[in-house]
């Protein structure tokens, strides 16, 4: 597993970088966006940890088309402003009922195409 930790005052996410990372740690940062995610460069990121930043304001996330095979309530708790979040075209055979109260404005949530059994109570 290779991570790479970033702690500049980053305002966005930076779009160069190791092409082989599966960690991007973005923590006690100034980001107000995750722009810059989609860039080929972090392409085998399997987790990104963005909390202690100033995203708050995210009202739409897109995360379709990622492999996610899990959804839990740190994941969504930065947005409380989140509006729409597509999570289609993943793994995710289970999505807690819990991670609603911490985006109570979703109006919008995609998880078509995914191998969704139960909408789970508990997380595990």
């Amino acid at each position: 597993m290779i991570g790479l930790t970033l702690v500049l005052d980053l305002k966005f996410v930076p779009y160069i970088g190791p092409s082989d990372a599966e960690i991007l740690l973005l923590k006690n940062n100034a980001l107000f966006n995750m722009i810059g995610i989609e860039s080929p460069v972090w392409c085998k990121l399997k987790t990104v940890i963005a909390d202690d930043n100033k995203i708050s304001s995210v009202k739409v996330l897109l995360l379709d088309n990622n492999s996610i095979s899990d959804l839990k309530e740190q994941d969504v708790a930065p947005y409380p402003n989140l509006r729409r979040l597509n999570l289609a075209f993943n793994k995710m055979a289970v999505l807690p009922y819990r991670i609603f109260e911490f985006v109570p404005k979703l109006r919008s949530l995609n998880v078509s195409n995914n191998s969704l059994r139960i909408i789970s109570a508990e997380t595990r």
